[in-house]
């Protein structure tokens, strides 16, 4: 068969597919390699028995000849990696391509497989999320979570990667210091963490990137009270899972509220270490002094427009919707811009178009 016959076949096949092609000969690696692919996701999860590559609907599992519990576990599993919502909803997902690989070393094949084409120039990556185990022990991550920076500091560090969305879990915040310098800045414009261990100097410095800087949208698991809230409002949007939410936290928002021209919504979420048998009361009394400090801090400080259920800040003329609310046994507290009232006549006028 021709070369440029191959060539253009393996151009329409899915990226998961380009993975396996490449692995055939070194004339269709090097077809591979030349071609330009851009892919919506990939996610790597790395553990101790069992590794995960999953790109776009494709999954790979890497099973080391120890492991004796997931090859019997349920083929399909639920992800929220196609979301690009604040709260995304977790959905069963059913995998269009399934592949098993059994090796002593999974982790070390994971780790080829994974860096064969995000190391590739010509490919481009809209969303990356690596997890360095997750659902393993504290204990087994720490120890573990050096090795794996090890070996995926050579892999990654030999060019930029061009990545718009990157999520890192991990024990420590090590792996995102160490890896955000290999991701083109300006291209990289949303990042999320989800560390057991928010090392102070490390988030500074991370902070200090250019990647950080530039980044329209956070997304943290949870934030240390020492964390000055204010170094989020540079991005339009972000969300964190688990925070404290008081007076001193909510006149930062406040402050910066006032000025910020770039923001546009953001979602703080905590929740009552309470007992079981009182937890419902905890937490309505949680959701009933947080909404007294919203009332007191944030609102008071706007011009309340009853009409149209906004607040308005008269300096700005920007208005905003403030909700706190109880969700699933999590207190929430939702602050968003609403779009000015000619940006809802322009979408008007292009339906009508």
């Amino acid at each position: 068969m021709p070369i440029e016959v191959v060539d253009i076949i393996v151009g329409k096949v899915d990226a998961a597919s380009k993975l396996s092609v490449r692995k055939t000969t070194k004339i269709l690696r090097s077809i591979v390699d030349s071609q330009k692919t851009k892919c919506k996701s990939v996610s790597l999860s790395l553990n101790r028995y069992v590794s995960k590559l999953r790109i776009e609907n494709s999954l790979v599992t890497y099973r080391s000849e120890k492991d004796t519990f997931s090859k019997y576990k349920a083929l399909n599993e639920y992800d929220s990696s196609d979301s690009d919502e604040d709260s995304p909803k977790w959905k069963l997902r059913k995998w269009a391509k399934m592949k098993t690989i059994v090796e002593d070393n999974h982790l070390k094949v994971a780790l080829n497989d994974f860096s064969s084409f995000l190391m590739n120039p010509n490919w481009k990556f809209k969303k990356l999320t690596i997890d360095f185990g997750s659902d393993q022990g504290h204990q087994w991550r720490e120890v573990e979570e050096a090795k794996l920076i090890r070996a995926l500091d050579p892999l990654l560090s030999k060019f930029q990667i061009h990545l718009e969305n990157l999520t890192v879990k991990s024990a420590t915040l090590l792996p995102a210091v160490t890896f955000l310098p290999y991701f083109k800045s300006g291209v990289l414009k949303a990042l999320g963490f989800s560390s057991d261990v928010m090392d102070r100097d490390i988030l500074e410095k991370i902070m200090k990137m250019d990647h950080w800087k530039d980044a329209e949208k956070f997304k943290f698991e949870k934030i240390p009270d020492w964390f000055d809230i204010q170094n989020l409002f540079h991005a339009k949007r972000f969300t964190v899972e688990n925070c404290t939410i008081d007076e001193e936290r909510l006149v930062k928002i406040r402050d910066v509220l006032l000025d910020s021209k770039t923001f546009e919504a953001c979602t703080l979420k905590t929740s009552n270490n309470a007992d079981l048998w009182d937890e419902r009361q905890n937490n309505n009394e949680l959701l009933h002094n947080i909404t007294d400090l919203v009332d007191r801090v944030l609102r008071d400080s706007l011009t309340y427009d009853s009409y149209m259920d906004e607040y308005l800040n008269e300096a700005t003329g920007k208005s905003y919707t403030i909700t706190v609310y109880l969700s699933c046994g999590t207190v929430e507290l939702k602050i968003e811009q609403v779009p000015p009232f000619s940006d809802y006549l322009k979408q008007v006028e292009q339906i009508q178009l």
